[in-house]
């Protein structure tokens, strides 16, 4: 079998051109939007990375979007299925721990970026900063109650 190798794609050719079900948007988060409304639009099934939209509207649109051309769409945020996780949401919902007022939850690691390459990739690319990137997020504090 003979494979043809092509190193850049323009999104909507891509779209178009190969005979696929589903697209699992991994791009800067920034980019989602564009990216998953040009996947529904291509009647292609979105899987898009955390976080789906910086703003509920956005989201919405997105939402309506698929709906529109019949696709769905998958968010990536695997962490709630982690046991850790899970154990904790049973002790909350148990009463368990008690009423919960703030939460504050901290995951450390170097997979899939780090802080200091999502600062690398803007500079070289002179054209976002680290925080359209995404990797800002690595101390995460929720107000619950």
């Amino acid at each position: 079998m003979e494979y043809q190798l092509i190193s850049r794609w323009v999104v909507e050719e891509m779209l178009s051109a190969a005979a696929f079900d589903m697209v699992s948007v991994v791009v800067p988060s920034y980019l989602h939007k564009e990216s998953v409304l040009q996947a529904a639009r291509a009647g292609k099934h979105v899987i898009c990375e955390k976080q789906v939209a910086h703003q509920l509207e956005d989201a919405q649109e997105r939402i309506a979007c698929c709906e529109e051309y019949g696709v769905r769409l998958f968010v990536g945020h695997v962490v709630r299925f982690f046991p850790e996780y899970a154990q904790m949401k049973q002790q909350i919902d148990t009463g368990q721990i008690g009423r919960i007022g703030v939460a504050n939850a901290r995951r450390v690691g170097g997979y899939p970026g780090s802080f200091r390459y999502a600062v690398e990739f803007c500079r070289l690319r002179r054209s976002c900063s680290h925080r359209q990137h995404g990797s800002e997020v690595f101390d995460e504090s929720a107000k619950l109650g």
